[in-house]
């Protein structure tokens, strides 16, 4: 639920108000004439504000939302890793960022963390992608017959989300694959995806979660609930419950780092574009340093308004 303040212009201090405008246009329009103070806008409307205002102030909040990818180690097509690591290989996030999200977003392991040096360097992130002949070689390694038959199942969240998944099949076709694309709607995307597991390849949004143990637990560990990804590695469990039992941050940190090399050494599911919420103000909003970690909202009560 998006939240926006309106100010009230009496006197100097002003503690703002919350106000709730469901509608995306309503609410930049009433953005753009005053009427509200601060607004969280996607890609498109920040671009054009921002050559109507250059110099506008703004935020880039990491966000739990945005793309993830999810490879079914119990597909038949996916029960060899090295199919499921030339998927990774063949694909580069960093430039369908800069290409469909307009760089607000970044590659992420799918669930939050603690801190920013909690996930892993990009250098070595990097080595994980963007390497076409990596991919083909690990095809031939594996010797499947090529091309390699694979339906992706895309959740219809949006235009970026179709967008985001072309590119992607666009990137499997020149390494080998024979990526269809077949969207489903929320609901079934839902049910198919995260309850019941039904697919070879998915492309949306990652299931729900505030905190590591909200997504490490139920959805990589092989006794999870929302294990759908035919994940059953002893090892990554061990890392799991590690990790949950570890009171010192900088020996879990470690670990952490450790589930994620795992996850893509093993290639089983990876968010290539978590998104950057863009949010702007208008110059008399005073103290808005938002943090919405965890859901969180008490920032919201030492922001004021000067008139």
């Amino acid at each position: 639920m998006d939240r926006h303040l309106a100010g009230h212009h009496s006197d100097t201090r002003i503690p703002p108000a919350i106000h709730i405008i469901t509608d995306p246009t309503i609410r930049h329009a009433a953005f753009r004439v005053g009427s509200i103070d601060v607004e969280q806008m996607n890609e498109p409307q920040w671009e054009q504000y921002l050559k109507r205002r250059p110099s506008a102030p703004f935020l880039l909040v990491p966000d739990t939302t945005g793309v993830e990818i999810g490879l079914n180690a119990h597909a038949a097509v996916f029960e060899d890793v090295r199919v499921r690591r030339a998927v990774f290989q063949a694909t580069d996030p960093w430039n369908t960022i800069d290409q469909i999200w307009h760089g607000k977003a970044y590659p992420s392991p799918g669930f939050p963390v603690v801190s920013p040096d909690w996930l892993l360097p990009e250098d070595e992130l990097r080595s994980y992608f963007a390497d076409p002949a990596g991919a083909r070689e690990l095809l031939r390694q594996a010797q499947v017959s090529l091309p390699v038959s694979v339906v992706i199942k895309v959740g219809d969240f949006g235009d970026v989300y179709q967008a985001h998944a072309e590119r992607i099949a666009d990137e499997m076709r020149r390494v080998g694959f024979e990526p269809e694309i077949e969207v489903v709607n929320r609901r079934a995307f839902g049910d198919e995806v995260w309850l019941r597991g039904d697919y070879q390849m998915f492309i949306g949004p990652p299931a729900p979660s505030a905190t590591p143990n909200g997504y490490l637990l139920p959805v990589l560990h092989s006794q999870g609930r929302l294990n759908k990804s035919g994940v059953d590695d002893r090892e990554l469990d061990g890392l799991i419950e590690g990790q949950a039992q570890e009171f010192d941050p900088a020996s879990r940190r470690e670990i952490v780092l450790a589930i994620q090399r795992r996850m893509l050494e093993k290639a089983y599911r990876f968010m290539p574009a978590a998104r950057l919420s863009v949010w702007t103000w208008l110059d008399r909003v005073q103290d808005f340093y938002p943090n919405f970690d965890a859901f969180e909202y008490s920032h919201w009560s030492r922001v004021w308004i000067q008139e």
